[in-house]
């Protein structure tokens, strides 16, 4: 049956395409006889050897109908089923999917070509016809001759060798347009209306009429539309989708085949020899092959297609038949009634009569003919009759007329107009047009259309009758029964009617009766039934509730047997406390299952069970139900329901002795105070009230007597389960203590940690004022060493190590030293709503908006950039010594100073655009252009290495050499430093920056697993460590030792501070809040020592240098210095005089001259 549906598919593409009047398609369709796919049966033919003409037929090849002229031609049909000739419209396009050779004066065998070569002509005679060729400078060219002109036309786009999608339309009657789809076009206008009446016309593909040569090439595709739009049907703008072999298709076709749908490149071997693959046939092949497949048609009709890679032959459309795989011949099937041809769908091609006409898909007979039995007979009737029998008329058109002798007449009532009976006014028997001529009862008058009874009658029904009573009234007087002829009668105005309870029979009243159940009827209505258990409804009587009926008697309706007691049919207790009472027995309740006699709980979360286990889960709760038990999905938490995941709460006591909770998501619900159990030990308390702006970090407040207490610490106990917003739960069941093991109650004096703490705080800053002050006299780098390990060590709370306040407090105080006041907090507040993520809440940011937490950047970068006029017009001053210093200054600013602005906040800038990207989403424009910001930051950042690495590689021979103009500009990314071991002593800025970019992402994105985070964090430390031991790049030995104790520091305060994780007692957490103090301080001590030893140098050549200009200006015979002496510091820490304008070079000292 593949046939019958290949068959099926193309009668169903004929009606969606219905703007087709005949198509083929030679690449699936061979033999003599073409399938014609619009569904009009007009079967093509290969080749032609009949009348004048004679035409040897196509190749056929998967590629299509290959022509290798001069003689070849397709001869397309004269007719079709639903006509005898084939006439084009007015209106009409032919398209083609043709592949065709370049022009050769020979062809292979040796035969001259014509200079045109036909691919399509439409001919009546030798002064009548059009078609089109191909020429022999590769243009298409369309000529329409007539009895008396010839036009012609020529499109300059065909491109041999290659497939084209080309049509010919006739648009408006007498203009053609001959066109390249998505190339180009030709017009070509007739002074006449092109037109087709004769049925003499031949039309071909190929051939060689007017002594032309017919086309060399292939022919994919071939349809003649009755409207242009019906080409989009065959083509699509490009595809990338190769027909034969994807491999083939690197870039798109344009246009591309569309068929079923899709869209194809049309692609293979043009090569005759071989099929599309370049592969040649197996065995000898009249035509060409496809896979293994000799495209050779012996079917009897002529046709056949491949179809699962067997050939398989096509019945003629209209022919009643179709293919039978199975018995492998084509069958036929029946067509509807008084149809002579039809297709397999039974639409219908040819009625079984010339006097029948199709109409819907059915056959009618003709004006003036009547169908009798199945043929259609001259009617010598009126056109009244619908059927007639020779000259009688047996059936009429219209329902409300009747047949008389060989006509029809309207019935009674109804009159013809318009050759429809239409009915007449009311109770009018005859009128003619809308005039009433007869009424339907002699007493009746006629007013306006209709008619109405005489006076002194009434109607009833269609007639008028006289005043009168009616039949069961005995005494009458005008319109008023006076008496009735029976008793149990009552008069209505003229008639008598039974009374209640009673009804007529002929004409007398009997009282009603009662069903069988009733024992008292009155009056038809029963008022005692025959049974106690019986109540009376209307006539009869039915059985109380909880009784049936058992032929007259009313029995009680049995209990089921799980009630316990059961009174006439309805049970009042069930056997068991776990049932409930159902239709007058008993059912297990939800949840519960029967066994035997006795209900048993079903597991937890089971709706409903058995004996063997669950059946339904609670799926509201998320339960799945797996091997009859109810479980939660892998990756879910189970507490009385399924939650995607778990979050946490860090738990702190502020200085006001309330209790905070800090819960990593927002909660689903608020939380109460009947919702906490507190438990402060060796104390009397209760909860005030629990406040939150946030619905994530609530405030407990407790009244508590602290009088007693010097430190306390508390158990947290949540009474339910706590659920996020985002359906996650809390980590901390409802049954489970939540204990702070460093709460602190505030009404009692510091403790000695709390001390050390806040004067190591103190010390501190003033440790880094010193070493400021001896940067000032022997350069920056030791501070910058010395910031640069604080600035580490200032984010380490920026994490969930539970640290205990007073190490929090010592910390961060390294991070708040601030020598401008950040004024952004005064402008934009930091009570807005951006509220920064939780650990960094801890650490105390009060918002997550860049723009405020950086402001010590933003304004020191402010005030910087306000210098560089000064500089400037400083560097235009008439005194030599100011213009110089301010020159220098403005050079410096143009490199370096920026580059030590980025290097110094690096980290900071990081961290506070994690911060910023971190938190919440707030819809406002701070926040959104702190976003914008921390964004550039991070680019610029992650991309700061990379560059670094090249830019050193680039430059690596002047960094080496020490070239003067490029240190001048890049020195502080080298200057400090040795160089001396080629490439990587020249990195220490490579490894700062990934060490710190590691710090900032560990300290943002890895709270969640404390151990990954400081391990990443003290190998980062480790790396630069042993980077500065293995290398030494550092020039001066004091930067060197300098680096080595902050790396040293850090490390430690990063291992110290993992122990937090382990040991969670008082005692062990004082010792390490301690080491942690004093490894810093003692790391600030001898960095400032450093610090200071560095600068005793630089302050005696100072005074040195002083005493010699004082002794220079009490020389009476050295009028003046050199105008261009200049102080240089040199690498030995000396500083000398270099007399530049002094032709000798001379070195003065006091009044020497050497």
């Amino acid at each position: 049956m593949i046939s019958a549906l290949l068959l099926l598919y193309s009668n169903l593409l004929s009606l969606v395409l219905a703007g087709a009047l005949a198509e083929y398609h030679f690449f699936e369709n061979f033999g003599d006889k073409l399938h014609d796919y619009s569904g009009h049966a007009g079967y093509a033919t290969n080749g032609k050897s009949a009348d004048q003409f004679s035409f040897k037929g196509a190749i056929f090849t998967d590629r299509g109908a290959y022509f290798e002229g001069p003689n070849t031609a397709i001869t397309l049909p004269s007719n079709n089923i639903t006509g005898n000739y084939f006439l084009l419209p007015q209106e009409f396009s032919i398209a083609f999917w043709v592949n065709l050779k370049g022009y050769n004066e020979y062809d292979k065998k040796g035969y001259k070509n014509t200079n045109e070569s036909l691919l399509f002509i439409r001919y009546l005679d030798k002064d009548n016809y059009f078609y089109i060729s191909a020429t022999k400078d590769n243009q298409l060219k369309l000529s329409i001759n007539n009895s008396t002109k010839t036009y012609s036309k020529n499109l300059d786009k065909l491109v041999p060798n290659s497939w084209q999608y080309i049509v010919l339309t006739l648009d408006n009657k007498s203009t053609f347009i001959l066109e390249a789809l998505n190339e180009t076009k030709s017009i070509l206008t007739l002074d006449y209306e092109y037109s087709e009446s004769s049925k003499k016309f031949v039309w071909f593909i190929g051939s060689s009429l007017l002594k032309k040569s017919s086309i060399q090439g292939f022919v994919w595709f071939f349809a003649i539309l009755s409207d242009y739009k019906s080409i989009s049907d065959y083509y699509t703008d490009s595809s990338t989708n190769c027909w034969f072999n994807d491999m083939l298709c690197s870039k798109p076709c344009y246009p591309a085949f569309k068929y079923k749908g899709d869209s194809y490149c049309i692609d293979g071997s043009m090569n005759i020899s071989t099929n599309a693959y370049g592969e040649h046939c197996i065995g000898y092949c009249h035509n060409s092959c496809k896979d293994d497949i000799c495209l050779d048609c012996n079917c009897k009709f002529e046709s056949c297609t491949i179809i699962d890679k067997n050939i398989n032959c096509i019945c003629p459309e209209g022919s009643n038949t179709y293919w039978d795989d199975k018995d492998g011949k084509c069958k036929s099937f029946e067509c509807p009634d008084l149809c002579k041809r039809c297709s397999s769908l039974g639409v219908c091609y040819e009625c079984s009569s010339d006097l029948m006409e199709l109409v819907d898909n059915k056959c009618y007979c003709k004006d003036d003919y009547l169908l009798d039995g199945e043929e259609c007979k001259f009617a010598d009737c009126t056109k009244l009759c619908n059927k007639c029998f020779f000259d009688k008329c047996i059936d009429c058109n219209d329902e409300n007329s009747s047949p008389i002798s060989n006509t029809c007449e309207c019935n009674i009532e109804y009159y013809l107009k318009n050759g429809v009976c239409t009915k007449c006014g009311n109770l009018c028997s005859r009128c003619n047009d809308e005039k009433c001529e007869m009424c339907f009862d002699k007493n009746m008058h006629i007013k306006n259309k209709n008619c109405e009874c005489n006076s002194g009658y009434y109607l009833e029904g269609k007639k008028c009758l006289p005043y009168s009573c009616g039949s069961l009234c005995l005494k009458c007087d005008s319109r008023v029964c006076l008496e009735c002829v029976n008793e149990h009668m009552h008069s209505i105005n003229t008639h008598c009617k039974c009374d209640n309870g009673y009804y007529l029979n002929e004409t007398t009243c009997y009282e009603k009766t009662c069903g069988s159940l009733c024992s008292n009827c009155k009056l038809g209505v029963c008022e005692e039934c025959i049974d106690q258990n019986m109540y009376a409804i209307n006539d009869n009587c039915k059985c109380k509730t909880g009784y049936y009926l058992n032929e007259t008697k009313c029995l009680p309706e049995p209990c089921g047997s799980l009630c316990y007691y059961c009174n006439l049919g309805e049970c009042y207790n069930c056997i068991d406390k776990n049932m409930h009472i159902i239709s007058n027995d008993c059912e297990c309740n939800d949840r519960f299952y029967l066994d035997k006699t006795s209900c048993f709980p079903c597991t937890s979360n089971c709706i409903k069970c058995n004996s063997q286990g669950c059946e339904i889960c609670d799926s509201e709760k998320g339960y799945n139900l797996v091997d009859s038990k109810c479980v939660c999905p892998a990756g879910f938490i189970d507490s009385n329901g399924c939650y995607s995941g778990a979050f946490s709460v860090v738990i702190s006591i502020t200085s006001a002795n309330q209790i905070s909770l800090s819960f990593s998501e927002m909660l689903l619900s608020n939380l109460n105070v009947e919702d906490v159990q507190i438990i402060i030990a060796n104390a009397s308390y209760y909860i005030e009230n629990i406040t939150s702006t946030d619905n994530q970090t609530f405030v407990i407040t407790v009244d508590a007597d602290f009088t007693k207490v010097n430190a306390a610490n508390v158990e947290i106990k949540f009474l339910r389960a706590i659920k996020s917003a985002s359906g996650s739960l809390l980590i901390v069941s409802s049954d489970i203590k939540v204990k702070n093991s460093i709460a602190k109650a505030n009404k009692y004096s510091q403790t000695n940690n709390e001390k050390v703490a806040s004067s190591a705080k103190a010390i501190s800053r003033a440790f880094i004022a010193i070493s400021i002050s001896a940067g000032l006299l022997t350069g920056l780098s030791c501070l910058w060493t010395l910031m640069n390990t604080l600035q580490i060590i200032s984010l380490m709370p920026l994490n969930s190590i539970d640290y205990p306040p007073t190490t929090i407090q010592f910390l961060t105080s390294f991070g708040n030293i601030n020598l401008v006041p950040n004024i952004l907090v005064f402008i934009f507040g930091s009570g807005n709503d951006a509220t920064a993520y939780l650990e960094s809440r801890r650490y105390g940011f009060q918002t997550s908006i860049i723009l405020i937490n950086s402001a010590t950047y933003i304004i020191s970068l402010i005030i910087s950039m306000i210098l560089v006029p000064c500089f400037y017009f400083g560097s235009k001053s008439q005194y030599t010594s100011i213009s110089k210093k301010c020159s220098e200054r403005l050079a410096d600013y143009r490199y370096n100073y920026f580059i030590r602005f980025w290097i110094q906040g690096y980290l900071d800038l990081v961290a506070l655009s994690f911060i910023q990207l971190k938190s919440k989403f707030v819809f406002e424009t701070l926040w959104i252009i702190g976003a914008i910001a921390s964004v550039g930051i991070l680019v610029l950042a992650f991309s700061t290495v990379p560059i670094f690495i090249y830019w050193t590689n680039f430059n690596l021979n002047k960094i080496i050499t020490g070239d003067e103009q490029f240190l001048n500009r890049w020195g502080s990314f080298y200057e400090e430093f040795k160089n001396n071991r080629k490439f990587w002593s020249t990195q220490f800025y490579t490894i700062f920056f990934i060490r710190r970019m590691m710090f900032a992402l560990t300290q943002a994105f890895l709270n969640s697993n404390l151990e990954l985070q400081a391990s990443m964090n003290i190998a980062g430390s480790v790396f630069q460590l042993a980077y500065v031991i293995f290398y030494m790049p550092q020039k001066e030995r004091k930067l060197f030792y300098s680096e080595i104790i902050g790396e040293v520091c850090t490390i430690e305060v990063m291992f110290v501070s993992t122990l937090f994780l382990s040991y969670t007692d008082d005692a062990s957490r004082n010792v390490f809040e301690t080491i942690i103090i004093v490894s810093v301080l003692a790391t600030m001590v001898i960095q400032i020592g450093i610090s200071i030893y560095s600068a005793m140098d630089p302050l005696k050549n100072l005074i040195k240098s002083l005493k010699g200009r004082m002794k220079i200006n009490s020389n009476a015979s050295l009028s003046k210095f050199p105008t261009s002496a200049k102080i240089q510091p040199i690498k030995e820490d000396m500083i000398v005089t270099d007399l530049a304008d002094n032709t000798n070079s001379s070195i003065i000292v006091g009044n020497e001259k050497n």
